[in-house]
Protein backbone atom coordinates (compact mmCIF):
# COMPACT_ATOMS: atom_id res chain seq x y z
CA UNK A 1 0.00 0.00 0.00
CA UNK A 2 2.84 2.42 0.77
CA UNK A 3 4.34 1.73 -2.65
CA UNK A 4 1.15 2.83 -4.35
CA UNK A 5 0.82 5.94 -2.20
CA UNK A 6 4.22 7.18 -3.36
CA UNK A 7 3.27 7.25 -7.05
CA UNK A 8 3.57 10.80 -8.40
CA UNK A 9 3.49 10.38 -12.18
CA UNK A 10 1.69 8.39 -14.86
CA UNK A 11 4.94 6.58 -15.68
CA UNK A 12 5.45 5.48 -12.05
CA UNK A 13 1.80 4.52 -11.87
CA UNK A 14 2.09 2.33 -14.96
CA UNK A 15 5.23 0.51 -13.87
CA UNK A 16 3.86 -0.12 -10.38
CA UNK A 17 0.58 -1.35 -11.82
CA UNK A 18 2.38 -3.91 -13.99
CA UNK A 19 4.25 -5.26 -10.96
CA UNK A 20 1.04 -5.54 -8.96
CA UNK A 21 -0.80 -7.28 -11.79
CA UNK A 22 1.88 -9.97 -11.96
CA UNK A 23 2.06 -10.42 -8.20
CA UNK A 24 -0.17 -13.40 -7.26
CA UNK A 25 -0.07 -12.37 -3.59
CA UNK A 26 -2.17 -9.24 -4.24
CA UNK A 27 -5.93 -10.05 -4.12
CA UNK A 28 -7.96 -8.56 -6.99
CA UNK A 29 -10.32 -6.68 -4.68
CA UNK A 30 -7.41 -5.05 -2.86
CA UNK A 31 -5.83 -4.17 -6.17
CA UNK A 32 -8.98 -2.37 -7.31
CA UNK A 33 -9.09 -0.37 -4.07
CA UNK A 34 -5.43 0.57 -4.48
CA UNK A 35 -5.99 1.63 -8.09
CA UNK A 36 -8.99 3.78 -7.16
CA UNK A 37 -7.04 5.44 -4.36
CA UNK A 38 -4.20 6.18 -6.75
CA UNK A 39 -6.53 7.66 -9.36
CA UNK A 40 -8.06 9.94 -6.75
CA UNK A 41 -4.63 10.94 -5.46
CA UNK A 42 -3.38 11.84 -8.94
CA UNK A 43 -6.56 13.84 -9.69
CA UNK A 44 -6.26 15.74 -6.41
CA UNK A 45 -2.60 16.57 -7.02
CA UNK A 46 -3.48 17.83 -10.49
CA UNK A 47 -6.22 20.05 -9.07
CA UNK A 48 -3.84 21.42 -6.46
CA UNK A 49 -1.20 22.17 -9.10
CA UNK A 50 -3.82 23.88 -11.29
CA UNK A 51 -5.04 26.04 -8.42
CA UNK A 52 -1.55 26.99 -7.27
CA UNK A 53 -0.41 28.05 -10.75
CA UNK A 54 -3.70 29.81 -11.48
CA UNK A 55 -3.33 31.95 -8.36
CA UNK A 56 0.19 32.94 -9.40
CA UNK A 57 -0.95 33.68 -12.96
CA UNK A 58 -3.80 35.85 -11.69
CA UNK A 59 -1.26 38.18 -10.09
CA UNK A 60 0.18 39.18 -13.46
CA UNK A 61 -2.80 38.96 -15.82
CA UNK A 62 -3.61 42.53 -16.90
CA UNK A 63 -7.00 44.05 -17.47
CA UNK A 64 -8.17 43.91 -21.08
CA UNK A 65 -8.49 47.22 -22.90
CA UNK A 66 -11.01 47.82 -25.68
CA UNK A 67 -9.33 48.55 -29.00
CA UNK A 68 -12.10 47.65 -31.43
CA UNK A 69 -15.21 49.67 -32.27
CA UNK A 70 -18.66 48.55 -33.42
CA UNK A 71 -20.88 51.09 -35.17
CA UNK A 72 -24.61 50.70 -34.51
CA UNK A 73 -26.71 51.35 -37.63
CA UNK A 74 -30.42 50.74 -38.16
CA UNK A 75 -31.78 48.92 -41.22
CA UNK A 76 -32.62 52.28 -42.83
CA UNK A 77 -29.04 53.52 -42.37
CA UNK A 78 -29.54 55.71 -39.31
CA UNK A 79 -26.46 55.77 -37.06
CA UNK A 80 -27.05 55.18 -33.35
CA UNK A 81 -23.48 55.63 -32.19
CA UNK A 82 -21.17 52.80 -31.31
CA UNK A 83 -19.29 51.00 -28.59
CA UNK A 84 -15.80 49.68 -28.03
CA UNK A 85 -14.91 46.05 -27.48
CA UNK A 86 -11.83 43.97 -26.75
CA UNK A 87 -10.55 42.37 -29.97
CA UNK A 88 -9.69 38.68 -29.65
CA UNK A 89 -6.34 39.07 -31.41
CA UNK A 90 -5.32 41.77 -28.92
CA UNK A 91 -6.38 39.60 -25.98
CA UNK A 92 -4.52 36.59 -27.34
CA UNK A 93 -1.35 38.61 -27.90
CA UNK A 94 -1.29 39.62 -24.22
CA UNK A 95 -2.60 36.42 -22.66
CA UNK A 96 -0.77 33.67 -24.55
CA UNK A 97 2.76 34.35 -23.16
CA UNK A 98 1.44 34.64 -19.60
CA UNK A 99 -0.57 31.44 -19.92
CA UNK A 100 2.44 29.60 -21.30
CA UNK A 101 4.74 30.89 -18.55
CA UNK A 102 2.44 29.39 -15.91
CA UNK A 103 1.76 26.08 -17.65
CA UNK A 104 -1.66 26.87 -19.12
CA UNK A 105 -3.17 26.81 -22.59
CA UNK A 106 -6.57 27.72 -24.02
CA UNK A 107 -8.34 25.41 -26.46
CA UNK A 108 -11.48 26.32 -28.39
CA UNK A 109 -13.63 23.85 -30.30
CA UNK A 110 -16.71 24.58 -32.39
CA UNK A 111 -19.84 22.42 -32.20
CA UNK A 112 -22.55 22.94 -34.75
CA UNK A 113 -22.74 26.38 -36.34
CA UNK A 114 -22.24 28.70 -33.39
CA UNK A 115 -21.58 26.73 -30.23
CA UNK A 116 -18.04 27.23 -28.93
CA UNK A 117 -16.45 25.32 -26.05
CA UNK A 118 -13.44 26.79 -24.30
CA UNK A 119 -11.04 24.70 -22.22
CA UNK A 120 -8.35 26.08 -19.90
CA UNK A 121 -5.80 23.26 -19.70
CA UNK A 122 -2.94 22.91 -17.23
CA UNK A 123 0.34 21.13 -17.96
CA UNK A 124 -0.32 18.59 -15.17
CA UNK A 125 -3.60 17.44 -16.72
CA UNK A 126 -6.37 19.25 -14.84
CA UNK A 127 -8.68 21.52 -16.82
CA UNK A 128 -11.86 23.60 -16.59
CA UNK A 129 -14.25 24.33 -19.43
CA UNK A 130 -17.18 26.48 -20.45
CA UNK A 131 -19.48 26.78 -23.45
CA UNK A 132 -21.39 29.49 -25.30
CA UNK A 133 -23.96 29.35 -28.09
CA UNK A 134 -24.59 32.56 -30.01
CA UNK A 135 -26.62 33.67 -33.03
CA UNK A 136 -24.89 35.07 -36.14
CA UNK A 137 -23.62 38.58 -35.35
CA UNK A 138 -25.42 40.33 -38.19
CA UNK A 139 -24.50 43.94 -38.74
CA UNK A 140 -23.99 46.60 -41.38
CA UNK A 141 -21.80 45.38 -44.24
CA UNK A 142 -21.48 41.78 -42.98
CA UNK A 143 -22.35 38.81 -45.12
CA UNK A 144 -23.46 35.48 -43.64
CA UNK A 145 -19.93 34.08 -43.23
CA UNK A 146 -18.66 37.30 -41.65
CA UNK A 147 -21.58 37.28 -39.22
CA UNK A 148 -20.65 33.74 -38.12
CA UNK A 149 -16.97 34.67 -37.82
CA UNK A 150 -17.82 37.69 -35.68
CA UNK A 151 -19.89 35.53 -33.31
CA UNK A 152 -17.12 32.93 -33.00
CA UNK A 153 -14.61 35.65 -32.14
CA UNK A 154 -17.07 37.09 -29.61
CA UNK A 155 -17.52 33.68 -28.00
CA UNK A 156 -13.76 33.19 -27.67
CA UNK A 157 -13.36 36.57 -25.97
CA UNK A 158 -16.07 35.93 -23.42
CA UNK A 159 -15.04 32.34 -22.74
CA UNK A 160 -11.43 33.44 -22.21
CA UNK A 161 -12.55 36.20 -19.84
CA UNK A 162 -14.62 33.77 -17.82
CA UNK A 163 -12.10 30.92 -17.69
CA UNK A 164 -9.18 33.19 -16.77
CA UNK A 165 -11.12 35.68 -14.63
CA UNK A 166 -10.19 38.57 -16.93
CA UNK A 167 -11.44 42.07 -16.08
CA UNK A 168 -12.20 44.60 -18.81
CA UNK A 169 -10.56 47.98 -18.33
CA UNK A 170 -12.50 51.21 -18.46
CA UNK A 171 -16.17 52.01 -18.56
CA UNK A 172 -18.60 49.81 -20.47
CA UNK A 173 -19.26 52.19 -23.36
CA UNK A 174 -22.09 50.07 -24.71
CA UNK A 175 -24.08 50.21 -21.47
CA UNK A 176 -26.58 52.85 -22.61
CA UNK A 177 -27.32 51.11 -25.89
CA UNK A 178 -27.52 47.73 -24.15
CA UNK A 179 -30.23 49.00 -21.83
CA UNK A 180 -32.36 50.38 -24.67
CA UNK A 181 -31.91 47.65 -27.29
CA UNK A 182 -34.15 44.60 -27.42
CA UNK A 183 -33.32 41.20 -28.85
CA UNK A 184 -33.41 40.96 -32.63
CA UNK A 185 -36.01 38.90 -34.47
CA UNK A 186 -33.41 36.16 -35.00
CA UNK A 187 -32.48 36.15 -31.32
CA UNK A 188 -36.12 36.03 -30.23
CA UNK A 189 -36.72 33.12 -32.62
CA UNK A 190 -33.68 31.28 -31.28
CA UNK A 191 -34.88 31.70 -27.69
CA UNK A 192 -38.35 30.50 -28.68
CA UNK A 193 -36.84 27.36 -30.23
CA UNK A 194 -34.81 26.64 -27.10
CA UNK A 195 -37.86 27.13 -24.89
CA UNK A 196 -39.80 24.69 -27.06
CA UNK A 197 -36.98 22.11 -27.23
CA UNK A 198 -36.55 22.12 -23.44
CA UNK A 199 -40.31 22.16 -22.83
CA UNK A 200 -39.90 25.33 -20.78
CA UNK A 201 -42.93 27.50 -20.07
CA UNK A 202 -42.01 30.97 -21.43
CA UNK A 203 -44.06 32.93 -18.88
CA UNK A 204 -42.54 31.09 -15.91
CA UNK A 205 -39.04 31.29 -17.39
CA UNK A 206 -39.20 35.04 -18.02
CA UNK A 207 -40.71 35.71 -14.62
CA UNK A 208 -37.78 33.95 -12.97
CA UNK A 209 -34.97 35.14 -15.27
CA UNK A 210 -35.87 38.64 -16.50
CA UNK A 211 -37.28 41.67 -14.73
CA UNK A 212 -39.97 43.79 -16.35
CA UNK A 213 -41.07 41.72 -19.33
CA UNK A 214 -43.29 38.74 -20.07
CA UNK A 215 -42.68 38.62 -23.83
CA UNK A 216 -39.67 37.02 -25.55
CA UNK A 217 -39.59 39.86 -28.09
CA UNK A 218 -39.21 42.44 -25.29
CA UNK A 219 -36.15 40.87 -23.66
CA UNK A 220 -33.25 43.35 -23.36
CA UNK A 221 -30.37 42.45 -25.68
CA UNK A 222 -27.95 42.44 -22.74
CA UNK A 223 -29.83 39.48 -21.24
CA UNK A 224 -29.70 37.31 -24.37
CA UNK A 225 -26.38 35.46 -23.79
CA UNK A 226 -27.30 34.61 -20.19
CA UNK A 227 -30.71 33.22 -21.15
CA UNK A 228 -29.30 31.18 -24.05
CA UNK A 229 -26.65 29.68 -21.78
CA UNK A 230 -29.27 28.78 -19.17
CA UNK A 231 -31.49 27.05 -21.73
CA UNK A 232 -28.55 25.26 -23.36
CA UNK A 233 -27.48 23.96 -19.97
CA UNK A 234 -31.01 22.70 -19.31
CA UNK A 235 -31.08 21.00 -22.73
CA UNK A 236 -27.71 19.39 -22.05
CA UNK A 237 -28.88 17.98 -18.72
CA UNK A 238 -32.08 16.66 -20.30
CA UNK A 239 -30.04 14.82 -22.94
CA UNK A 240 -27.75 13.32 -20.30
CA UNK A 241 -30.74 11.88 -18.45
CA UNK A 242 -32.01 10.06 -21.54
Amino acid sequence: MNEVARITSAEDFGSTLMRLLTDPSVPSDKLEIMLQMQRELIAERRREAFTSDFVEMSKVLPQVSKQGTVELVTKDGKRLGGYKFAKWEDMDKVMRPILNDHGFALLFTQHGDLTVRGVLMHKDGHFIESERTLPPDTGPGRNALQAIGSSLSYAKRYLAEGLCNIVRAGEDDDAINAYTRRVSEEQAAHLARLLDETKTDPETFLKMMVTGTDQVEEIPAREYPRLVNALNEKRKKQKEKK
